[in-house]
């Protein structure tokens, strides 16, 4: 016995001594990252490493100490003062992230290379990703794509023993999370490029640079790439400090104030515009740079996850984010908008809106009966304001219903709806992503529920748990339907199709789509702790990423809510749009969301959430409609005169401010008054005298340039130019100090410039100070030209209360019309060219008129257009149609006809040695007037499916 008990003795000392050599030799040998001794840190001391130029290596809320920095394997250094506490004492050293392993390997389209993490700390207490892959895709002269992303298999001979993974644990291994939308693909590289990428092998850096001139697009020299599971950083040095973009966020300024260390967070949210910097409905995390040259360029971090981007003086940003992959497009421009076009491309032209939609929109939220929208109506038509669409809110839905109306509180409003329709007037529902949980029943017979659930095209709690999420929001419980799966479509259009049998209507407001949920996460709480409470949370409105949405492990056909967040209001969006067709068949409608991603141009407009009824908000409203046209969406505009009313102004303030919000507001790309609940109307005739009739005059400006406006979307579409762009699109190359910090006016295309008034000065004319750039510039209204010697130059121009400030660039011919009481009645009035010439002896002008039955859908691609030419100089002005497919489809179509032609520029009274056609026009058709030197043709007669030529002065001798 005691025999046996010593062998057992031994037997046991052997397998503990085995255990306690064995197990720790395995998990060195399997974790290379987890390895006790890691490489020295290299820290920037020197003195011209300054504060400013410190990458944060702790950018979580709470402020580090110094061991907490050391252990993360930063570097630690005290500020010597910052009251704010923005300059970060504990900073990221510059030999940690990756190295390069085996040789470059070349592709169709470009190479790639293998890389291997560094032997640093992880941040977070998560698996990292310990091989990458950095792939570089040369898709054109003028678009560069680059992916680093997580990849397993390794070949043996680039890393000689280090970890291979187990085969068991490779079956298992899932891709990270990709955007699964179809981005452009390429079939091999080309051959020309504008850019040129080089790197460095150990620490792996990236550095994207234009040859021509020397300038730097992307430099990651600055600061490592860190990707873990849950938390991806890179940072890239920035040659100037002119950076715009980034949203959406309520920014002050176009450009970003670097100095400030501004930090952005990106994560759709259910939250009104403040004057907070907090996320806002939509995610864009693209912006656009400006290199010393003048040179542009333009990045799009193609990831929905929540993230952040920070901004130092140095000048330089690091973006972080908290899932997905790094998925980078540059865009080398040279100008901004061609960056705009270069995005676009990528992302999806923005699609044209129905020529109704460019009219002037009018609603509120709470109407209470038929009876209120009919006064609406009545009372603008007596004022004679004109419009085209009248909104309603979710109050017309019975119960909060989608698919359903009031019968009772809205009794006739099929009958309302139908005499809006056959005057040529549009109206809009508001709808809502929620569908109640209701099964079909006597009373209610409701069964949008049933066959969702009964096909399973609902949000799912979780993967594993296939029950559908159950919401809050106006309607009580409700189920999000699956808009990533193709079949909710159909769906939702055959329930669309339904509810436009009752009643006719034109389009939908989508609200809530971000998605939003009036509690946080679920009733029940959210159970996957990985995914609701990651290490490291983005600088947001809230610590949690599920406040007022769904939990992040809410399960779609492709993916968990923790990626598809964003893309709720993007899919949603599409989902609704294919349903359209459905509905209006061959028409185009009018859909506006609220929650944007970028591509959502391609589907629906956007109205910049609910804003206030402030001077504050009216300057913000430029910097956002802006924003929105370089993100890709130029169908915006805010809410004209304020969502919520303003108590604290008095009855003559409010006049002053919604009538200088309305004559900026006829500039928009889209003009809607629409006011909240219990916040009374906004719209013109609501007001009353003196403001009608200082504003009319802006309004009916916006309805002769409707021809203009339209043409400029069709370019959109086409080319993918901005609508409403600032001044720095158009003179990028001009001096800085000027056209960098210009927002407080824009310009309509690259022919319209307005500055409008956005300071109060109760009553009066308002002294407005407008940037004339280095061109020729015209008044619009007299044709008066800009002196030389203000261009360049801030002036200060005295705006009357009545008044616009509004130019025409030389250069350019814009189509205008007689305007009307609607878009319908306006598009059949004479039309005017204003011819402005540009600067020389020989001035010249050219233009362009996009036309068809303005609600066609896709009446470019299938042809079913005309497009109208212009060409001017001093001397005559031709006319050609370069495409006409309209006659084919619609013979019988009323077009209207050129009449006249308003001619700036014009050093010379032409007499009456004028000609259309060859035809001499008679001395009462021509009027030329020498103090503006306009010269002005009527009664000319001219089709718009026919060439044309006017000859002017000499040249219409015989």
């Amino acid at each position: 016995m005691g025999r046996l008990k010593q062998v057992m003795i031994t037997l046991v000392c052997f397998f503990a001594f085995a255990f306690l050599l064995i197990v720790p030799i395995t998990i060195i040998g399997t974790r290379p990252y987890s390895m006790w001794e890691f490489e020295n840190v290299v820290c920037k001391e020197t003195e011209s490493f300054y504060e400013n130029d410190r990458i944060d290596c702790f950018p979580e809320y709470e402020i580090p100490t110094y061991r907490m920095c050391l252990m993360r394997g930063c570097c630690w250094r005290r500020v010597n003062f910052d009251k704010d506490q923005r300059i970060p004492e504990c900073y990221l050293p510059s030999n940690i992230g990756y190295r390069v392993i085996g040789e470059e390997q070349g592709t169709n389209l470009g190479f790639y290379v293998d890389l291997k993490r560094l032997d640093t700390p992880p941040f977070f207490d998560q698996p990292v990703m310990e091989f990458l892959r950095f792939e570089v895709e040369y898709q054109k002269e003028n678009r560069l794509h680059m992916k680093i992303f997580q990849y397993r298999y390794i070949e043996r001979q680039f890393f000689r023993g280090y970890y291979m993974y187990e085969e068991e644990e490779q079956k298992k291994w899932v891709p990270r999370f990709e955007i699964p939308l179809e981005l452009p693909r390429e079939e091999k590289m080309v051959g020309f490029r504008d850019y040129a990428v080089n790197y460095t092998r150990n620490p792996f850096t990236i550095k994207v640079t234009r040859p021509s001139t020397g300038g730097v697009l992307f430099d990651t020299g600055i600061g490592a790439f860190i990707f873990e599971e849950q938390f991806i950083q890179f940072s890239t040095l920035l040659q100037t400090t002119a950076i715009f973009g980034f949203g959406e966020h309520r920014h002050k300024r176009f450009r970003h104030e670097v100095l400030d260390w501004p930090t952005w967070g990106m994560w759709n949210n259910n939250a009104d515009p403040d004057d907070s910097t907090s996320n806002l409905h939509g995610q864009h995390p693209f912006y656009i740079g400006i290199e010393p040259s003048g040179d542009s360029h333009g990045v799009y971090f193609a990831n929905s996850n929540a993230q952040e981007v920070a901004i130092i003086p140095m000048p330089a940003l690091t973006w972080r984010t908290i899932g997905g992959i790094i998925d980078l497009y540059f865009y080398s421009g040279p100008t901004p908008e061609d960056v705009v076009a270069q995005h676009t491309e990528v992302i999806g032209r923005p699609s044209i809106p129905p020529y109704w939609a460019l009219g002037l929109h009018l609603g509120r939220e709470d109407f209470g009966n038929v009876e209120n929208m009919q006064a609406m109506v009545t009372r603008n038509e007596e004022a004679e304001i004109p419009f085209d669409v009248i909104y309603s809110g979710l109050e017309i839905t019975d119960s909060f219903r989608m698919f359903t109306y009031d019968e009772r509180n809205f009794q006739g409003l099929p009958e309302f709806t139908k005499m809006l329709n056959d005057t040529g007037r549009k109206f809009i529902i508001t709808q809502t992503p929620g569908v109640p949980k209701h099964i079909p029943e006597p009373i209610t017979y409701y069964t949008p529920y049933y066959y969702l659930e009964k096909y399973g095209l609902m949000v799912n709690i979780s993967n594993t748990t296939h029950r559908p999420v159950t919401v809050q929001q106006w309607a009580g419980e409700v189920v999000f339907p699956d808009y990533t799966n193709p079949l909710a479509r159909d769906w939702l259009g055959a329930y669309l199709l339904q509810l436009h049998d009752k009643f006719p209507f034109h389009g939908i407001i989508l609200t809530g789509n971000e998605p939003a949920n009036f509690v946080n996460g679920s009733k029940m709480g959210c159970q996957n702790q990985k995914l609701n409470f990651p290490p490291y949370v983005p600088r947001l409105q809230s610590k949690m990423l599920y406040q007022n949405t769904i939990c992040m492990e809410s399960h779609y056909s492709v993916g968990d809510h923790y990626d598809i967040h964003s893309l709720f209001g993007l899919y949603s969006s599409e989902a609704f749009y294919m349903a359209s067709r459905n509905v209006w068949q061959d028409k185009r409608s009018l859909l506006l969301s609220r929650s944007t991603f970028p591509g959502s141009g391609r589907f629906v407009g956007y109205w910049l959430g609910k804003n206030h009824f402030t001077w504050e908000d009216l300057r913000y409203s430029v910097i956002a409609m802006l924003e929105f046209n370089e993100f890709g969406i130029p169908l915006v505009g805010p809410n004209i005169c304020g969502y919520f009313d303003n108590d604290e102004l008095t009855p003559t303030e409010k006049i002053e401010l919604c009538t200088r919000w309305i004559q900026l507001g006829a500039f928009y790309p889209m003009a809607r008054f629409y006011r909240g609940k219990d916040q009374g109307n906004s719209d013109p005739a609501s007001w009353g005298e003196p403001l009608l009739s200082n504003v009319r005059p802006a309004l009916e400006t916006r309805y002769s340039l409707l021809p203009y406006i339209y043409t400029l979307f069709y370019h959109a579409h086409l080319d993918g130019f901005t609508v409403a762009r600032p001044i720095l699109n158009e003179f990028p190359y001009e001096d800085r100090a000027h056209t960098w910090d210009v927002d407080w006016e824009f310009m309509l295309g690259a022919a319209v410039l307005v500055a409008p008034a956005l300071d109060p000065t109760n009553g009066g004319s308002t002294p407005v100070s407008v940037y004339i750039p280095d061109d020729r510039f015209y008044n619009y209204y007299t044709g008066q030209q800009v002196p030389n010697g203000q261009k360049g130059t801030n002036i200060t121009v005295d705006i009357a209360i009545n008044e616009v400030s509004m130019f025409i660039r030389g250069g350019f011919i814009i189509p205008t019309q007689h305007p009307g009481n609607m878009s319908q009645h306006s598009r059949l009035n004479d039309m005017e060219l204003v011819v402005a010439l540009s600067e020389g002896d020989l001035g010249v002008a050219r233009g362009d008129l996009f036309w068809d039955d303005g609600e066609a859908y896709d009446s470019f691609g299938t042809e079913r257009d005309l497009l109208v030419e212009f060409y001017a100089d001093s001397n005559r002005i031709d006319i050609f149609v370069q495409r006409n497919g309209l006659l084919i489809f619609k013979p019988d179509i009323e077009l209207p006809l050129i009449t006249s032609i308003r001619f700036y520029g014009r050093r010379n009274d032409p007499g009456s040695r004028v000609t259309v056609d060859h035809e001499p026009l008679d001395s009462t058709q021509i009027d030329f007037a020498t103090g503006t030197q306009v010269l002005t043709l009527t009664g000319l007669g001219m089709d718009i499916v026919s060439d044309h030529v006017i000859e002017i002065g000499a040249t219409s001798l015989p």
